[in-house]
């Protein structure tokens, strides 16, 4: 480093000191909101064979039909690719539109599914109440993936307890969740990919004449689609050292003091990550504390930050 650059970082981090003694900027990590469509989607149609399907129809459907059979809709959503690693799920909600039924007020429950299944390109006819041969890998009554690989239960693998329930009645859109439990399924699939199977639609399956129809996410009216809201947290961005203001891998450097100086004085870029700025780690960054810290290592020989957490 030249004697005049050392000059002038010395000259700009006491006046950086005289500045920071009166003010200082806090941070904080705000909440974002997510709306996510469908991955995948389909019917497992209640049948001894298991050849039927809907895998790229336009509905889904649960509940039982007039002629006492089961109707469950599956449904995933891709957490991983639209989540960061390491965020917090604050809240999770689930939008359907519903639109058929001969049925009165019926609860739908949400479960988690417990093993992967597939969609096909098997299309219904008509309502599509009755479903469609089963093509390729189309998740069905028996099958996770026709025609290889079933479920252990017939109707889907499934956690009995449900996530989430509501009531469905007539045409409209209806809302799952938030609940703690659809909080913790999606919090479980954007920590571990490998779980994120969705959930399965259950409607009374007592008495017949209670299914219920929903627009699948190939439905040609894009609104209404399925659609999954999820809040969360991002995850902290202190992955470095504390002290390295311009993210080169080095902490308590001149240069850093020099982006420190840039930022304040002449409106240069913010540091990559506040928490990084925040050198004791009070919650606060840019503060006479962190600065004084910054030049007690440069200049007197003082122990350099911590590293993150």
């Amino acid at each position: 480093m030249t004697n005049a650059l050392f000059f002038k970082l010395k000259l700009s981090s006491l006046a950086l000191l005289t500045f920071l003694a009166f003010s200082s900027t806090g941070y904080t990590s705000e909440l974002v909101a997510v709306q996510l469509g469908a991955a995948k989607d389909n019917t497992l149609y209640e049948s001894t064979t298991g050849t039927i399907s809907n895998g790229a129809g336009s509905y889904f459907f649960a509940g039982k039909t007039a002629t006492g059979k089961i109707r469950r809709a599956v449904i995933a959503f891709d957490i991983a690719g639209n989540i960061p690693t390491g965020a917090t799920v604050q809240s999770v909600a689930l939008a359907l539109h519903m639109s058929r039924t001969v049925a009165a007020n019926e609860n739908i429950a949400l479960h988690k599914l417990t093993a992967d299944w597939g969609e096909g390109t098997s299309i219904a006819a008509f309502g599509e109440g009755m479903g469609a041969p089963a093509t390729t890998n189309d998740a069905t009554w028996l099958h996770q993936f026709f025609d290889s690989i079933f479920w252990t239960t017939s109707g889907g693998n499934f956690n009995p307890s449900a996530s989430a329930s509501t009531t469905i009645g007539g045409i409209a859109f209806y809302n799952f969740g938030s609940t703690s439990q659809m909080v913790a399924d999606v919090q479980d699939w954007l920590d571990n990919p490998g779980n994120s199977n969705g959930w399965i639609l259950i409607g009374s399956e007592d008495t017949t004449l209670t299914a219920k129809r929903f627009a699948s996410k190939d439905n040609a009216n894009e609104t209404s689609w399925p659609e999954l809201s999820v809040t969360y947290l991002p995850p902290p961005c202190c992955i470095g050292l504390r002290g390295d203001f311009d993210g080169d891998g080095d902490n308590a450097t001149f240069l850093d003091l020099d982006y420190l100086v840039d930022y304040i004085f002449r409106g240069g870029p913010v540091p990559p990550c506040p928490e990084e700025a925040d050198i004791n780690n009070d919650g606060r960054i840019s503060t006479a504390l962190d600065v004084t810290i910054l030049i007690d290592v440069l200049y007197r020989g003082g122990a350099a930050p911590d590293a993150c957490p």
